[in-house]
């Protein structure tokens, strides 16, 4: 019997690394990265667009199977689904995904590490960060997934002393994830 190629969702707050891992998986491991992280991310990859409008709309069989039948055709060893911190998934949600096959990792870090971290990248960029916005829009990311429902899920995205780990750190214990 053939395996089933993974399919992974990353989700978390702005600034954790969820770009980064995504395309890691892409680059390292041969995944196929969907980035949902964009305007009308569901309807660009070929999934329906009231998906988009509503995350509760989402039919994880039918994503499942559109993904796998993507990862055959372009011959690819599994796929990688990024998403905005404003798709914030129930414990319920995911457990249907799980039930497809759908793995999922939030990756993690405190407010005060993600905020460091998206200002770095809005200087890199040459553009303002505007922390009110981005506490706006990241509120409901990092009050839900600290609830301990998601423990299991979550994945450190910072050392302790505060710098991130190594892409490829976070790729290794990711993968190990998948496989068990």
């Amino acid at each position: 019997m053939a395996s089933v190629s993974p399919v992974l969702f990353v989700l978390g707050p702005s600034g954790v690394g969820k770009s980064c891992v995504s395309k890691g998986l892409e680059e390292d491991y041969l995944f196929l990265h969907l980035d949902i992280d964009q305007n009308r991310g569901f309807e660009v990859n070929d999934f329906p667009a009231e998906w988009d409008e509503d995350i509760s709309r989402i039919n994880f069989a039918q994503l499942a199977t559109s993904v796998h039948r993507r990862v055959a055709v372009e011959h690819r060893a599994g796929a990688v689904l990024s998403f905005p911190t404003i798709h914030v998934f129930s414990p319920q949600q995911l457990k249907a995904a799980s039930r497809v096959g759908i793995s999922t990792v939030v990756l993690w870090g405190t407010e005060e590490r993600c905020i460091d971290a998206r200002r770095v990248r809005a200087k890199k960029n040459r553009v303002k960060f505007d922390l009110v916005r981005y506490q706006r829009k990241n509120r409901e990311s990092f009050e839900t997934y600290a609830q301990s429902e998601y423990a299991h899920l979550r994945l450190e995205a910072f050392r302790p002393e505060g710098s991130r780990w190594p892409r490829e750190h976070l790729l290794a214990l990711i993968m190990a994830r998948t496989s068990g």
